[in-house]
């Protein structure tokens, strides 16, 4: 890997429904990005092997229990990776750290799909709680946390849990605005808070209404901060998604949009989809977070735009 910034990674972090799926697959579409399905293995395996080292490298039955711990893990299935493949690259490669090995891991995916990519990344909304443990993980970590209007959020919660769903990962969401609003304001606040003791450099916030609105140039800001060159293929994200189904279809019950080019019409959605009584409720409960992310409040709202919640 020596042509690989391994222990370089990008978290991607956001509040549910907030984009991260999209930012995602435009990532992972760039040729030096791989950024695999949502997995939480990294941080679910560490304390029973956080302690890997070259000799645990060389050692089969070492590397076939590791293994067999990752294929257990919620979600990899949807990395379609089996475990002779993994055996195989982890024998190879001899990992000889923790951080090392899950790089080797997200880099085995990129081989079956065809990529060579520089950088790896991994988006996972729980993170958000966890970004000092994956920072003393991978100290030169780069972190970028996506945000959306919460009353937005609150839209996209409703509409997923309208949804029937067989999926054994479907979501299972709050509805009522002010709980959304609680576990909103609380994700964002832990975000940001957990941004700001990072340097400058290894932090980048954008928005949701950024991304959709100006994808080209949002994507251009965070290629920049990469050091990467912007690739026109990121834009194309929903074509690479159809032809190659980056999304798992175990999640495309909730995921549809990310087969349909990127598009702005959900933006302000909640003054047509929330009731006057369900804005308020939100607001009193996240107001200060709407405002410090410089979303303006509505109060009360016209009767031509009110619906029924």
């Amino acid at each position: 890997m020596s042509t690989r910034d391994s222990l370089r990674p990008v978290f991607v972090i956001g509040n549910p429904r907030s984009g991260t799926s999209l930012l995602r697959l435009m990532l992972t579409c760039h040729p030096d990005l791989v950024v695999p399905p949502e997995c939480g293995f990294i941080l679910w395996l560490q304390s029973r092997h956080g302690n890997w080292s070259g000799q645990q490298a060389r050692d089969p039955v070492a590397v076939a229990h590791f293994v067999d711990e990752l294929l257990a893990c919620r979600k990899f299935d949807t990395w379609g990776l089996d475990g002779e493949t993994l055996r195989m690259a982890l024998m190879r490669e001899q990992p000889a750290d923790y951080a090392s090995l899950c790089s080797v891991v997200v880099y085995t995916y990129a081989a079956a799909q065809n990529k060579h990519p520089r950088y790896w990344g991994d988006k996972n909304n729980f993170h958000i709680s966890h970004v000092g443990d994956l920072r003393r993980l991978y100290p030169a970590a780069r972190f970028l946390h996506i945000t959306r209007d919460g009353r937005d959020v609150a839209c996209s919660y409703r509409s997923v849990m309208s949804q029937a769903s067989d999926s054994p990962y479907a979501p299972r969401l709050n509805t009522t605005a002010q709980d959304i609003a609680r576990e909103w304001a609380s994700n964002v606040e832990a975000a940001e808070s957990a941004m700001a003791d990072l340097p400058a450099g290894q932090r980048l916030t954008m928005s949701y209404e950024e991304l959709t609105t100006q994808p080209q140039a949002t994507l251009e800001r965070i290629t920049g901060w990469l050091q990467l060159p912007f690739d026109t293929a990121m834009l194309d994200f929903h074509e690479a998604n159809r032809a190659k189904q980056l999304e798992p279809i175990s999640t495309m019950d909730w995921k549809t949009r990310t087969t349909t080019p990127v598009s702005s019409d959900t933006v302000g959605q909640f003054r047509q989809l929330l009731s006057a009584d369900d804005i308020r409720a939100f607001e009193a409960v996240a107001g200060p977070a709407l405002l410090k992310l410089g979303y303006a409040l509505q109060g009360e709202v016209p009767d031509s735009k009110r619906s029924a919640s």
